[in-house]
């Protein structure tokens, strides 16, 4: 049995954890495309990744050795395919790893590629032909367990891919990636002063964002890079002085920058509106808010911590 894991000489040997990430799936689906780049990813970003790396059928039972590796990890990371649904081991697989979400602080990200949630949770469509199979050699007791832990991934916050004919979803990969970096459970990636640095063309094809949430990121390019659509920007520690110019900010509802280096929101005469909610919070060197009749429909502003301010506007909103 081959197994393939990255490690990383930066680790911090105080985590108690083997890996960063267990990756789950299907190898006859996605093995030798999406779930290969999403292995390379993981490992250039620094994360201690483990994957079976043995394209022979695995059989019913996991083996103690897998067992060992998700319980020793941080993070699962599980690509539902297609076909996913056919193979007992990653069932099985599934259970544990949402069993062992319910026991400890074990962070799971469902990857749904070229498949649709809804169908995991209703097991319609090839989910529901791989159940009928199952049902005729499996117990009662042990199909249940399984329609309940898809139905509980499909509920869990993830990932929608398509299969793109421009290289498997690899596009949407980065993503995916930034999603996991951001989460508490990696702290260990990064120094407490440490920002990431990513360009902003790894946004340009996401013209559906609404929602961008980013910690200790630094942003290289232009920003006119981002959807138009986007309602919502949180942004811990942002690294500028203002918002660039370029920046669409027209659709934003709420603009949450707590612990900037911001020394005014934006400079010049930019209309928003439809922001609702700002919090520029613990923003230490902040000296002026904005002209408010500029935010017409601002509802909440939060100044806490703000040390450093000197003016704020009195134009009525």
């Amino acid at each position: 049995m081959a197994q393939q894991a990255s490690s990383s000489h930066s680790t911090s040997s105080s985590s108690w954890c083997s890996y960063d990430v267990f990756l789950s799936f299907r190898g006859e689906d996605t093995r030798k495309t999406f779930t290969d780049h999403l292995y390379t990813a993981f490992v250039n970003a620094n994360f201690r990744t483990f994957r079976d790396n043995d394209e022979l059928e695995r059989g019913e039972d996991i083996k103690p050795g897998f067992k060992r590796a998700i319980q020793q990890s941080r993070s699962s990371v599980v690509v539902f395919s297609k076909d996913y649904a056919s193979s007992k081991w990653c069932l099985n697989e599934l259970v544990m790893i949402l069993k062992l979400k319910k026991t400890s602080d074990h962070v799971v990200l469902p990857v749904f590629y070229d498949v649709d949630p809804s169908h995991l949770r209703k097991q319609t469509g090839s989910l529901a032909k791989a159940f009928s199979k199952h049902q005729k050699v499996q117990s009662f007791d042990t199909v249940k367990e399984w329609r309940e832990a898809l139905a509980e991934a499909a509920d869990l916050a993830g990932m929608v891919l398509q299969n793109e004919e421009d290289g498997y979803g690899t596009k949407k990969i980065e993503g995916l990636i930034l999603n996991m970096q951001m989460h508490p459970a990696y702290a260990r990636l990064r120094n407490s002063n440490d920002q990431i640095v990513l360009e902003t063309n790894g946004f340009a094809r996401m013209h559906k964002l609404k929602l961008l949430q980013l910690s200790y990121v630094q942003l290289n390019g232009c920003y006119k890079e981002f959807s138009t659509g986007l309602r919502w920007l949180c942004w811990f520690k942002f690294p500028l002085d203002s918002l660039p110019s370029n920046f669409p900010l027209e659709s934003l509802v709420a603009l949450e920058m707590c612990c900037s280096s911001l020394r005014q929101v934006w400079k010049g005469t930019e209309l928003l509106p439809s922001l609702k909610i700002l919090n520029l919070s613990h923003s230490l060197y902040l000296t002026k808010t904005p002209d408010f009749s500029l935010v017409p429909k601002l509802e909440r502003l939060i100044l806490k911590s703000c040390e450093s301010l000197i003016h704020v506007d009195e134009s009525p909103t």
